[in-house]
């Protein structure tokens, strides 16, 4: 097949934002509104809402502005509106924050997923995996920047209904931005259920990050972090700072200081 390898990466990618997909399972459950959803949804008094029939949010934080038009030259293009004006997402494909409220066009190639992240949202992800029926120990924050914000990670056997009876585990993120400092606070885990993990490796990637911060005064639990733990990918902006533990039941704050190195 001549897309085989985008037909790969798309199943992938499926198999990556299961722990998104699965927290707004949860949420579906319990409010009975779909995560796959219009923009005039969540947008009710904005015109543009009604006429981008095609856009929808996916859960609460992302929004997807599908392809379905013929590439010319290996490129795509559209209009995307983004909505709310005192809003910002971030492009996935361009890693960049837009502003809401204003209509923007854009090109994709066949590798690109036309997706955007709501500012302040903390998305969490597996690494690349064939199966989600066991747990991989790993999850990936995508903390995105732009505003303060918060993000849930919703777990449960996965393999019978007694998360009817309440056996089931939420952890809840929340990020708070200044000037100066970049805080991460992933939450003690809520809940119980039978089997469930006891480690977690937290891979926290922090998006959009200026290349200013101060590497030596990041900090976990007040704590100075080992280098090998923190890898900043210049080409994209990434911070990535990884943390274990065995105690799901305290929480874990990260705190990123900013400005120019020593």
């Amino acid at each position: 097949y001549s897309n085989f390898e985008q037909l790969r990466e798309a199943v992938r990618e499926r198999y990556r934002i299961f722990p998104y997909l699965y927290t707004a399972a949860r949420e579906t459950y319990d409010t009975g509104v779909g995560m796959n959803r219009p923009l005039y949804y969540d947008y009710p008094e904005e015109g543009k809402a009604y006429t981008y029939e095609d856009e929808y949010m996916f859960g609460n934080d992302m929004l997807v502005a599908p392809i379905y038009t013929p590439a010319q030259n290996g490129y795509s293009s559209r209009m995307i509106w983004l909505p709310g004006e005192n809003e910002k997402w971030w492009d996935v494909t361009y890693n960049r924050l837009m502003s809401g409220g204003q209509e923007y066009y854009g090109s994709f190639t066949l590798d690109d997923f036309p997706v955007f992240y709501r500012a302040g949202s903390i998305i969490p992800l597996y690494p690349v995996r064939r199966t989600v029926v066991n747990d991989p120990g790993e999850i990936i924050l995508k903390v995105v920047p732009g505003a303060n914000g918060s993000g849930k990670f919703y777990e449960d056997k996965g393999d019978n209904q007694e998360y009817k009876d309440n056996a089931w585990t939420m952890t809840t993120f929340v990020q708070n931005r200044t000037e100066s400092n970049i805080s991460l606070t992933i939450g003690r885990r809520e809940g119980s259920f039978d089997g469930m993990p006891t480690e977690r490796k937290w891979t926290v990637q922090f998006l959009g990050m200026p290349a200013s911060f101060v590497r030596e005064g990041i900090m976990v639990n007040g704590n100075p972090v080992d280098d090998e733990s923190i890898t900043y990918d210049e080409a994209t902006s990434v911070l990535t700072v990884t943390v274990t533990t065995d105690n799901l039941s305290q929480p874990i704050m990260i705190s990123v200081p900013l400005g120019e190195m020593a």
